[in-house]
């Protein structure tokens, strides 16, 4: 039986542009959450222009950063270039299951553009991460990582 899907709303969120992706199943009148296998950004900015944002700025596949979700997935794989209109414009593949791996995304109205260095590491591959925002270079906390 085909999913239509008709609406994409966010869940577990205290922020409107971030959270996990879930998709409506008119078949069973829930909501099942994205299973995060083959999901990216390109999926993500697809998602975000949906609601209202012109840049995706983080996606995620796994379970945890925004809650389990509703442990019923509905589908996966999606197969986005990132300029379709619509999430229902990509290619996808139907997923009847639970999961507690869900996509999530953080969307934003202006693109990111941040600089990233690593410093006082022994070797380039190493150190304290620092973000270099309005002319001046910061570390980043370590508070959540």
């Amino acid at each position: 039986m085909a999913v239509t899907l008709l609406k994409v709303e966010w869940r577990s969120t205290q922020h409107p542009a971030e959270g996990r992706v879930e998709m409506y199943n008119p078949n069973t009148g829930l909501y099942g959450a994205v299973y995060s296998s083959g999901w990216d950004l390109n999926d993500a900015q697809v998602v975000c222009r949906m609601l209202g944002y012109p840049y995706a700025i983080y996606t995620r596949r796994g379970s945890g950063i925004y809650g389990s979700g509703s442990w019923y997935s509905i589908a996966y794989s999606f197969g986005c270039v990132g300029t379709e209109t619509s999430i229902y414009n990509c290619t996808f593949r139907n997923y009847y299951s639970s999961t507690t791996y869900t996509a999530a995304i953080v969307c934003s109205a202006f693109p990111l553009s941040i600089s990233v260095k690593l410093a006082d590491g022994s070797h380039p591959a190493e150190g304290r991460v620092e973000v270099y925002y309005n002319n001046t270079w910061g570390t980043v906390c370590d508070e959540g990582w």
